[in-house]
């Protein structure tokens, strides 16, 4: 569970506009492992935990929906077996750990085919929360999972980004959520994703608020 004295970022990052879509593509998760010589099961708890403690900044901001990249296609098909139970074993932690707190709504939006039999699902892809739930939470959690472009995929289909925030250095999307991204402010840094801070956080949002928002015009 979210520990209740987690740091947030600070008031100044919140003085501006705030997304109503955080996207997030939690990058350098395995880098970090190599670093700090430690294993990537390590890394990928870590990055769970990361994830929590994100999730909990952006709600203590006032950002109603978070959206977080869980795996890829891409990833299911080129990762070792050991590493994709690792990346399964963070996805089910985070899920424990999030769905425990009352005022977040977990959901997963993509293709069960990617997820072993223990996470939680159900027909696919499945909502962790009942509709009432949902309507009392203050902030909607997706993870998506192995989904892309022209696949069918299960879950609540995430409205439009507004902000995508990429660690680990790669300036790219890699495929994630290529529509609802295609109008969000994309924000860059080469922190890995273990490593991220409330200060970068902070950071993030006060780059987004001072952005001219065009969509497209």
């Amino acid at each position: 569970m979210l520990p209740p004295d987690a740091p947030a970022p600070h008031a100044s990052a919140t003085d501006g506009p705030l997304p109503a879509h955080l996207g997030i593509i939690p990058d350098g998760n395995r880098r970090w492992a190599e670093r700090e010589r430690t294993t990537k099961r390590d890394a990928y708890l870590r990055a769970a935990a990361k994830a929590l403690e994100v999730v909990g900044w952006a709600h203590r901001c006032g950002i109603p929906r978070v959206t977080a990249f869980g795996i890829s296609p891409e990833n299911v098909q080129r990762r070792p077996m050991d590493e994709l139970e690792f990346i399964h074993e963070g996805i089910l932690a985070f899920c424990r750990a999030a769905t425990a707190i009352p005022a977040l709504h977990v959901t997963l939006y993509g293709d069960a085919a990617a997820l072993p039999r223990w996470v939680p699902r159900r027909d696919g892809l499945r909502t962790l929360r009942t509709d009432d739930a949902a309507g009392r939470a203050r902030c909607i959690v997706t993870l998506v999972v192995n989904d892309a472009p022209g696949r069918d995929s299960s879950g609540p289909v995430p409205p439009a980004l507004d902000l995508v925030i990429r660690t680990g250095g790669q300036q790219r999307l890699s495929g994630f959520l290529p529509l609802q991204s295609a109008y969000a402010e994309l924000w860059f840094t080469d922190r890995l994703w273990p490593d991220f801070t409330a200060a970068d956080f902070a950071a993030a949002l006060r780059w987004y608020a001072a952005q001219e928002r065009r969509l497209g015009e």
